[in-house]
């Protein structure tokens, strides 16, 4: 057994453990401190919640959109669609999508105009992508640097479909899982036609998000609003 030290205060003692300290969770994302009892408990408490409210057995109904053979498959929740579908939504986005994300908005601002993309894979939603009309985007203004951070242009310029939040379950991040989820999107948001790329604007992206627009449209001027 050995002592860690912070100057001439004993931190830690380190018995052979293989973690101590701090650690993230790869799935709900919490920091705490292993071997901390309180922290741990919460933890766990907020690990379960995570778990519980991604828990998904099937709806008799589903409007699957897409499959992925054995990697799962993209269903579309309309407004209208079942109250029990709506209220699964709601609990998704309230105690994990947007607390992760940093979405200060509570709720769906208008439903009427909204769809609901799940990703399901495991009996669970591990991805979800949230999109509403839109008539309007603006060009990010790409390697600008601002004292605010990132700039777009004043200019408007047409757009049908604006991505309100996309999210993935950290453990299928780097699975083509928002990737799958925004193709599936374009397919079906309006009837009939396919969305393109110039068509589509995100939602003042984080810096993730960011990275993944440019990504997935190869442009670095690609579309955004509410900056």
């Amino acid at each position: 057994m050995r002592a860690l030290n912070d100057g001439e205060n004993q931190m830690i003692l380190d018995a052979g453990q293989k973690k101590y300290g701090a650690v993230q969770c790869s799935e709900c994302l919490m920091v705490y401190h292993v071997k901390d009892p309180e922290d741990e408990l919460i933890h766990a408490k907020m690990h379960d919640i995570v778990n519980d409210t991604l828990k998904f057995s099937g709806w008799k109904k589903e409007r699957v959109v897409r499959r992925f053979n054995s990697e799962g498959y993209v269903i579309a929740v309309h407004h209208g669609d079942a109250a029990h579908s709506w209220k699964k939504i709601e609990s998704v986005l309230s105690k994990v999508v947007d607390n992760e994300l940093g979405f200060s908005e509570i709720g769906i601002r208008n439903p009427e105009a909204t769809k609901v993309y799940l990703y399901i894979a495991e009996k669970k939603i591990v991805g979800v992508l949230v999109a509403h009309s839109l008539s309007q985007g603006y060009r990010m203004i790409p390697s600008s640097t601002t004292s605010s951070g990132k700039c777009c242009s004043s200019d408007p310029v047409p757009a049908l479909c604006g991505v309100s939040r996309i999210w993935t379950l950290p453990t299928f991040r780097r699975r083509k899982t928002a990737s799958r989820l925004l193709d599936a999107m374009r397919t079906e948001f309006i009837y009939g036609k396919i969305i393109s790329i110039d068509e589509l604007a995100f939602s003042d992206p984080t810096e993730n998000g960011l990275a993944f627009a440019k990504n997935y449209t190869k442009r670095q001027d690609f579309l955004v609003y509410n900056m």
